[in-house]
Parts: structure tokens; C-alpha cells; sequence
């Protein structure tokens, strides 16, 4: 299966919060593996900064992503994340279909 679609999610917790917050972070990523056209979901702790993580989707399509997005397992996480004034900045990457006009990712 090749992937199709990537979204991060940049979470930066204020001092204090990591080592309560990473359990956490860390089984929101096993339980979003999970998720219907989810090829990997990996979490990667920040080199040389203790109170940022990296959490990343791999998708089969554009459409598997967009519904995961959508879905109520990661707004559960951003909305624990918020309480404690996590600072948090997504961005998403898809394959353009061939012929587009762009040769890749968006």
C-alpha cells in the first residue's frame, strides 16, 4: 500500500506538562493506528527538547485522512492538549494525481 496523504501535528507542552502529557500523547497514537486507511502513525520526541513532539499519519488516501481529521479520536486529543496550554500546529502533505500539473506533494 503506498501512501497517498501525511499529517503532523507539532505539540510543544509548557515545562512541567511533558511527563504527564507523553502517556497520553503516546496512546492517542496507538489508538489512532487504528483508523481506516491509516498505514503508520508514529510519535518522534523533539531532539534536544523535552516538551515537544512530532505526531505523524500516513494515509492510503486523501479521503482516509480527511475523515480521520475529522474524526472525534483526534479532537479528543487536541482538546486534552488545549487545557494544558499545549501550543499545537498541523500541517498536511497529499500526492497530487499525475497529470495536475505538480510533480508530488502539496
Amino acid at each position: 500500500m503506498s501512501i497517498n496523504a501525511v499529517n503532523t501535528l507539532e505539540i510543544l507542552v509548557p515545562p512541567g506538562a511533558a511527563a504527564l502529557l507523553e502517556g497520553c500523547i503516546a496512546r492517542a497514537a496507538g489508538q489512532l493506528r487504528a483508523t481506516t486507511g491509516c498505514i503508520a502513525y508514529d510519535l518522534v520526541r523533539g531532539v534536544g527538547q523535552p516538551s515537544l513532539w512530532i505526531l505523524s499519519g500516513y494515509w492510503a488516501s486523501q479521503d482516509d485522512m480527511d475523515a480521520h481529521l475529522a474524526g472525534d479520536e483526534l479532537e479528543g486529543l487536541v482538546q486534552l492538549l488545549a487545557r494544558y496550554s499545549a501550543h499545537l500546529h498541523f500541517a498536511t502533505f497529499s500526492n497530487l494525481s499525475a497529470g495536475s500539473g505538480h510533480d508530488g506533494f502539496r
